[in-house]
């Protein structure tokens, strides 16, 4: 019978492989996440009053917007946490992005300003820490972060073309690549 190959079975020598059914535990715990991030994003648009141009998500990390009015918005995970929002740029954001989470709490910001920002959050949970910034001097549409494996390395392209590569130094300072 060949559905007998990817069952569990007591005796492992009559099959050519074992497959292990994802336990109770686990998808308790994969609903959980799920929904956690479900959570965020509705909570997050029900206190939005604005136009919303980006948002990510990442697992065990709040879901963050990036808005027209400036502004990036860490959103609440809880019904009893307020959202924290402030000015990010000097012009509507196009786009927010998580680095891969081995990098803790790192996010890159790209707006109409020409700006790519990234932010870190500090040990008070403050987001408004800057840690690098630099300026394209053209709108900078897009940005993408480089697998977890390349380190800190993020992509911004601009709205003239042009590609840009930024990367974190082993002393903590970024540089253009």
């Amino acid at each position: 019978d060949k559905t007998s190959q990817f069952h569990n079975s007591k005796s492992p020598s009559k099959t050519k492989c074992r497959q292990t059914r994802p336990n109770s535990q686990w998808m308790a715990a994969n609903k959980l996440r799920v929904q956690t991030m479900y959570s965020q994003l509705t909570l997050s648009m029900k206190i939005t009053s604005t136009i919303v141009n980006s948002i990510t998500m990442a697992p065990r990390l709040p879901a963050v917007t990036a808005r027209a009015s400036y502004r990036l918005a860490v959103c609440a995970t809880t019904d009893n946490e307020a959202e924290i929002t402030f000015k990010a740029h000097e012009g509507p954001i196009w786009q927010v992005s998580w680095a891969h989470p081995k990098y803790e709490s790192v996010i890159a910001t790209c707006g109409y300003d020409g700006l790519v920002r990234v932010w870190k959050r500090d040990l008070n949970n403050n987001w408004e820490n800057l840690v690098f910034e630099l300026n394209l001097e053209s709108s900078v549409n897009c940005i993408a972060w480089a697998p977890w494996e390349y380190g800190l390395i993020l992509a911004a392209g601009t709205a003239e073309g042009r590609l840009v590569i930024i990367k974190r130094q082993d002393d903590d300072s970024w540089v253009r690549a």
